[in-house]
């Protein structure tokens, strides 16, 4: 991943571009948390995927403000079955193009 510029406002650097931040705790059971920095006003969705590249559940999808945002995921599916213990993946996109990718471990 590229280094991202920083920018200061009001006394804190702030992100110029979009960032996915790695989920805490890695690997996590049974929760965890994934942080992401919108720059600008864009949609933005967050899946999370197994191995195979299938989603598992989809948990944003709707459209942000600038700022810094953070979801929990509780490792279950778009149904509320708990997924088995492995590595999955989750991707962060905008409308404007922007997609980044980060692997996470869930352990039981």
């Amino acid at each position: 991943m590229a280094r991202s510029r920083q920018t200061v406002i009001a006394g804190k650097q702030v992100p110029d571009t979009f960032a996915l931040y790695m989920n805490t705790p890695n690997p996590f059971n049974p929760r965890t948390q994934i942080s992401y920095y919108v720059p600008r006003t864009a949609r933005m969705t967050l899946k999370v995927y197994n191995l195979l590249g299938r989603q598992v559940i989809q948990l944003v999808d709707r459209k942000h403000a600038a700022g810094r945002y953070t979801t929990f995921w509780n490792a279950r599916n778009h149904q509320g079955e708990p997924v088995a213990s492995g590595i999955y993946l989750y991707r962060l996109t905008s409308d404007t193009g922007y997609v980044e990718t980060r692997k996470m471990t869930l352990v039981k």
